[in-house]
């Protein structure tokens, strides 16, 4: 993979808000794999959205294809980045270890990075540098939770949510407001805590399945009942605020935990209820950052280490490639130079072999010059002439060239 190969168009938490897509949902990831592949040149891309984050990596990063994606996110954000080469490998392999996330340490972004990458496959956009580039920092992201102590902290929002609950004395009965990844791994703790937990979903299909799954009742998608819980989770995703300064008057004794991504819970009630969000939850990993300090410096040291040693791979693994290249190709020029041959004189076989030998012959001599300065460690060759050689080979597959021309 060249430095230059995958590009990423980013934007972080705090613009998500001013997005067009505000809230990220499947159709609208599908439209946006759509319009990546109206563009013939944009030959693989991954849309990854998570709490915290969008993002889409597209390769090749050419200047069209830059400014195209940029066409996509220009009125739809207030900001965003664009970076390319090994900063987009530091940066996956950095956000699948949990380092980038808001909890430090976090299980639920391998999963998000994983679907993101198997998304990307259903929708015909993979090739071999996505590939390569995902399945490298999904399996250092494991890596790393095994081998430092950062695997140890075990954290994910969910977790985090019901412990702050808990500490801040939510009581029960507890309702969990969402039924998807989110809202069921915080139903399956609260439930595994001893805690009274109901849930609700706006697709009863979906809040009937999670019902039966995890043996807790349902109740219904509507506010008016939801009044009857003295605690409530809401882990949903909502153009606008569910509980809103209407709702006030109901709130007074109640805790709400309010994870969703933008918030469901209007943040201005904080001082009509118990309030907690990912903003609270957020200050409170802060203040709990030398906890943390050690195993994340141990986990970024690790991760250094297997960025170093990909970058290495892909390097050596496109060198390796490039040279299978030159030898197809050339063998391609060596046939048709004996094409030409037998058209233009009269050969024997004892002729015909000497004289395709001695082709061979010259062809290794050439590539044995190239394939050194491939090899080297000492940079001989760099990214522009590299380039150069992989066009021309490119060239010399549609076109019949001689030796000389070719090497």
């Amino acid at each position: 993979m060249s430095k230059s190969g995958i590009f990423l168009a980013s934007v972080t938490y705090s613009d998500l808000g001013s997005m067009y897509f505000r809230v990220v949902r499947p159709e609208q990831i599908d439209e946006i794999y759509r319009y990546l592949a109206k563009n013939n040149e944009i030959r693989e891309a991954v849309v990854l959205w998570t709490c915290n984050r969008f993002e889409i990596y597209f390769y090749p990063g050419t200047h069209a294809n830059v400014q195209y994606v940029k066409g996509y996110m220009e009125g739809k954000v207030s900001n965003y980045r664009i970076s390319h080469g090994s900063s987009v490998v530091r940066h996956l392999f950095h956000v699948a270890a949990g380092l980038d996330s808001m909890l430090v340490g976090e299980n639920e972004i391998l999963g998000q990075t994983r679907n993101a990458w198997m998304l990307s496959k259903n929708s015909g956009m993979c090739g071999r540098e996505i590939n390569a580039l995902f399945r490298g920092a999904i399996e250092a992201g494991k890596r790393v939770r095994t081998k430092t102590s950062i695997g140890r902290l075990k954290r994910s929002i969910s977790r985090e949510s019901v412990d702050m609950f808990e500490q801040f004395g939510g009581a029960d009965p507890v309702l969990v407001v969402g039924a998807g990844v989110m809202g069921r791994q915080i139903a399956t703790l609260l439930k595994k805590r001893g805690h009274a937990v109901s849930i609700t979903n706006r697709t009863q299909a979906r809040g009937n399945r999670v019902s039966a799954e995890l043996g807790i009742p349902q109740a219904a998608y509507d506010k008016h009942h939801w009044r009857n819980y003295r605690s409530c989770f809401f882990a949903v995703r909502s153009d606008e605020y569910i509980v809103t300064p209407e709702d006030a008057q109901y709130l007074k004794g109640k805790t709400i935990v309010d994870i969703s991504v933008p918030f469901a819970v209007d943040p201005s009630l904080s001082d009509k209820c118990t309030l907690i969000n990912l903003d609270l939850i957020s200050e409170r990993i802060k203040r709990m950052e030398e906890e943390k300090k050690e195993a994340t410096e141990e986990a970024s040291l690790f991760i250094d280490i297997e960025i170093k040693n990909y970058l290495k791979k892909e390097h050596n693994s496109g060198k390796e490639e490039l040279i299978k290249q030159m030898f197809a190709v050339s063998d391609s020029v060596v046939a048709e130079q004996m094409k030409h041959l037998s058209k233009q004189l009269i050969l024997g076989p004892e002729q015909t072999d000497a004289v395709r030998n001695a082709l061979e012959k010259e062809r290794d001599r050439l590539l044995s010059l190239m394939i050194s300065a491939l090899k080297s460690d000492e940079g001989i060759l760099g990214k522009s002439e590299i380039e150069g050689i992989r066009k021309s080979l490119d060239t010399a597959a549609k076109k019949n060239m001689t030796l000389r021309d070719l090497l």
